[in-house]
């Protein structure tokens, strides 16, 4: 668990899309690090960006060698 109370899973991953209702996708490259919470997913990417995606997605799409969680 880090300072901030939210425990985040090391993966390597190229990509995830998630897709939500009416086909609308967010896609985030190079993930290294998640937090799956009720309510969102948590993403960092290895440059150290920071995304929040909202838990009402319908699919998400992984790329990666390997399941990481």
């Amino acid at each position: 668990m880090s300072a901030s109370g939210l425990t985040f899973n090391k993966v390597k991953e190229r990509s995830r899309v998630y897709t939500f209702a009416g086909g609308q996708t967010i896609r985030v490259d190079n993930v290294v690090s998640i937090c799956i919470r009720p309510t969102n997913h948590r993403l960092e990417t290895r440059d150290g960006r920071k995304f929040i995606i909202p838990g009402k997605f319908l699919a998400i799409e992984i790329d990666a060698d390997r399941w990481s969680l």
